[in-house]
C-alpha cells in the first residue's frame, strides 16, 4: 500500500546510507578521492551523465567504494539508464561478492516493470541471507524509496523476529510509523527502545517533539504513553519526559508542568537510569518555565519557577529561577512584587554577577514602568559597585537618563563624560556615549557642540555602519537644515526633553501654542509628530489622529508616510480598530512605494489580514 511521501524520507535515507557505509569505509587513494570530487561537482550542477561517468570510474578503481557505487546508482536512476547500471553491477560482481548487487539487480527488474519477479528475488535473498542485517536494510530501503511502506515495515519486523532483537531498525520503523501516522506503534517503538537504551531518552523525546509539532492530533500517541505509566517500571522517568515534552509542543502547559514536576521528582528519588548522566536537578522545570514565559503562559511559568525554588532547593537553577520569577511578575505588570523578588534575590546573592543583573532589572522596572527616578538611581548606583567597565558604561548611560528625567542636565553630562572616558576598553560603546552627549547639547540649545560630537558618525562614506549612524545622521540633518530657526529648534528640544520627563500636558500646551503662532516653520511636521506622541501618552487618540490627518494633507510635508504609519498604529494598538488600521497601512503601501516604512507597513497589513 502506498502513502504520501514526506520530508521524513530525507532523514531515513541518511540513516540507512550511514548504516550501509559504516562497514565498508576504508582509506581512498588520491586518484579515487579526485574521481569522487569530480563526480560530486558534476552532480551538484545537474550534469548527471558526467557525474555518472566519474562515479563509475571510481567504482571500478575501487569496488569497495560504496559511496561511489551509490552515486553511480543515483545518477543512472535519475537518467533511467538501467542497462548501464546492470552492466556496472555485473562487472563488480566479477570482482567481489556483495549482497547489495543481487538486491539492486532485482530493483532494476522492478523498475523495468516486473514487480512480481523483483519481489520474489528479494524474498529469496532474505531466505538465503536470513541472518544478514545488511540484506534487510538494503531491501527495506528500496521499499521505502518506492513508497511501499507496508512492505518496508514487514521487512524490518522480519529482521527483528529472525535476529531476535526487538530494538534493531527502531529508527527506520519509527520513521515509517511517523509517515503513516500510526501513533500507537510509534509509541511502542519509543518505549521499547528507551528500555534498552535509556541514555537516548533526551534524543528520542526531541524527535517526538518534532512529530507533535507537525501533527494536528497526537491524542493516540499521548494515550499510549499515559497507559504505559500504569506499569512503568524503571523507565517511569522517561515516560514522564516523553509526555512533558509532547504536551509542551501542543501548548498544553498544565499537563506539561504536571509531567515535568513528576519527572524531576522521580529523578530526584534516584529512579532514573545512571546512564542518563547529563541530568542536573531542576533543569527540566527551569527549561519548561522559560519556554512558558517566552510563550506568554506566565501562570505556568510562575508555577514552575516557584516549584523549583521550593522543592529543589539544592538545584543550581534556584538562583536563576528567583531572578526569572521577577520577570514573570513584571510581565504580569505586578511591579511591586517583581521589585520585592529582586530585592530578596540580591540580599541572598549579593556578591554574584546575577546580583548586578538584578539591580539593573530593578532600575529598569523603576524607571520604565513606575517612573520612580529615585529608586531607579539607587539601583543603578549599587550596580556601579560591581567590576567590569563595559557594564559600568551601560549603567552610567542609564543614570544619565535618570538625571535627564529630573531635568538635571549637569548631572547627566557628568555621567555621560564618565562613561565616555571608560570606552578606551570598550570602543564599540563610544558612539553610544557620543550620540547621548550630542542630544544633551541639543537640549541645551548648543547645536554646534551637538554636531561636534557626531561629526564623523554622520559623515558620508564612513567605513562601517553602526547602530547609531542613523540617529546621528537624523540629528545632524535636523540641526543643519534648521539652524536659522533657533526658536523652532529650541521648542523641539525642550519638548523632547519634557517627553522624557513624562510631562505630556506641558508638551501639549507648548506645542499647540507654538504651532498656532508659527504656521510656516520648516519644523512644523516634526513638532506635530511630537504633539501626536503627547496626545497618545495622555490617551487623547482623536486629537492624535486629527493631527496626523493634518500632516498627511500637507503636500509639502516630508512626513506624510510616517503620519499614515502612526495613525495605522494608533488604530491597531490603541483603539483596536483593525479595519481602519489596515486601510491606513494599505494606503501607505499604495501611495508611498519608496517609503522607509514600507516593510513595516507590509508586515502589519499581513498580520491584520491573518486576523480577519
Amino acid at each position: 500500500m502506498k502513502y504520501r511521501r514526506t520530508d521524513t524520507m530525507a532523514l531515513l535515507w541518511a540513516l540507512l546510507l550511514c548504516a550501509s557505509l559504516a562497514g565498508h569505509s576504508q582509506p581512498m587513494s588520491r586518484d579515487e578521492v579526485n574521481l569522487n570530487r569530480m563526480a560530486e561537482s558534476f552532480e551538484r550542477v545537474g550534469q548527471y551523465q558526467n557525474a555518472a561517468d566519474f562515479y563509475i570510474r571510481a567504482c571500478l578503481a575501487n569496488p569497495k567504494d560504496v559511496a561511489a557505487y551509490l552515486g553511480a546508482k543515483r545518477m543512472l536512476a535519475q537518467m533511467q539508464d538501467y542497462d548501464r547500471f546492470e552492466q556496472l553491477i555485473r562487472t563488480l560482481e566479477g570482482k567481489r561478492r556483495d549482497v547489495r548487487y543481487r538486491v539492486d539487480l532485482a530493483w532494476i527488474t522492478f523498475r523495468r516493470g516486473d514487480e512480481s519477479a523483483a519481489r520474489k528475488e528479494w524474498k529469496r535473498i532474505l531466505q538465503e541471507n536470513s541472518h544478514d542485517q545488511q540484506a534487510y536494510a538494503l531491501i527495506g530501503q528500496i521499499y521505502i524509496e518506492e513508497q511501499l511502506y507496508e512492505e518496508a515495515t514487514r521487512t524490518f519486523q522480519a529482521a527483528r523476529e529472525t535476529l531476535g532483537d526487538e530494538t534493531i531498525f527502531m529508527f527506520e520503523l519509527a520513521n515509517l510509523y511517523r509517515i503513516t501516522n500510526d501513533q500507537e506503534k510509534l509509541a511502542h517503538e519509543y518505549l521499547t527502545y528507551v528500555r534498552a537504551h535509556p541514555q537516548q531518552a533526551a534524543f528520542l523525546s526531541a524527535e517526538l517533539q518534532r512529530f507533535c509539532q507537525n501533527q494536528p492530533d497526537v491524542r493516540p500517541l499521548l494515550a499510549e504513553f499515559q497507559q504505559a505509566l500504569k506499569a512503568p517500571g524503571p523507565i517511569e522517568w522517561a515516560i514522564h519526559l516523553f509526555l512533558a515534552d509532547s504536551y509542551s509542543m501542543i501548548d498544553d502547559y498544565e499537563k506539561a508542568l504536571q509531567h515535568y514536576r513528576a519527572l524531576e521528582t522521580t529523578l530526584q528519588q534516584g529512579k532514573g537510569d545512571k546512564r542518563f548522566s547529563s541530568y542536573q536537578s531542576g533543569q527540566f522545570l527551569f527549561g519548561y518555565a522559560n519556554m512558558a514565559l517566552k510563550a506568554g503562559a506566565t501562570q505556568y511559568a510562575e508555577a514552575a519557577f516557584s516549584a523549583l525554588i521550593s522543592d529543589f532547593r539544592d538545584s543550581k537553577f534556584v538562583a536563576k529561577a528567583k531572578l526569572s520569577l521577577a520577570k514573570v511578575y513584571a510581565q504580569n505588570q505586578d511591579y511591586a512584587q517583581a521589585l520585592a523578588a529582586l530585592q530578596l534575590f540580591i540580599e541572598s546573592n549579593e556578591k554574584s554577577e546575577d546580583a548586578r543583573q538584578a539591580l539593573l532589572q530593578m532600575g529598569e522596572i523603576s524607571l520604565r514602568q513606575l517612573f520612580d527616578i529615585e529608586r531607579a538611581e539607587a539601583a543603578y548606583r549599587r550596580a556601579l559597585d560591581y567590576p567590569d567597565d563595559r557594564h559600568k558604561i551601560g549603567t552610567l548611560l542609564r543614570l544619565a537618563e535618570c538625571a535627564l528625567a529630573r531635568d538635571d542636565l549637569s548631572a547627566a553630562e557628568n555621567y555621560l563624560q564618565n562613561a565616555l572616558s571608560r570606552t578606551t576598553k570598550a570602543p564599540d560603546l563610544r558612539d553610544a556615549c557620543r550620540i547621548q552627549l550630542a542630544y544633551l547639547e541639543f537640549y541645551r540649545m548648543q547645536p554646534h557642540k551637538s554636531l561636534a560630537y557626531i561629526a564623523d558618525l554622520a559623515a558620508p562614506g564612513t567605513a562601517q555602519p553602526n547602530p547609531w549612524e542613523n540617529d546621528a545622521l537624523e540629528l545632524s540633518l535636523l540641526l543643519q537644515d534648521n539652524m536659522h530657526d533657533s526658536t523652532g529648534l529650541a521648542v523641539l528640544a525642550r519638548a523632547q526633553l519634557l517627553m522624557q520627563q513624562r510631562k505630556y500636558a506641558i508638551v501639549q500646551e507648548m506645542l499647540e501654542s507654538h504651532l498656532g503662532e508659527s504656521r510656516n516653520s520648516l519644523l512644523r511636521s516634526e513638532l506635530r509628530l511630537l504633539l501626536t506622541d503627547a496626545y497618545r501618552k495622555m490617551g487623547e487618540y482623536a486629537s492624535a489622529l486629527s493631527t496626523l490627518d493634518g500632516i498627511y494633507a500637507d503636500e509639502a510635508s516630508f512626513s506624510r508616510d510616517e503620519a499614515l504609519l502612526t495613525s495605522a498604529e494608533i488604530y491597531e494598538h490603541d483603539i483596536a480598530d483593525y479595519a481602519s488600521a489596515q486601510r491606513q497601512y494599505e494606503r501607505l503601501l499604495a501611495e508611498f512605494p519608496g517609503s522607509i516604512h514600507l516593510e513595516r507597513a507590509r508586515e502589519r497589513a499581513r498580520k491584520l489580514d491573518e486576523i480577519k
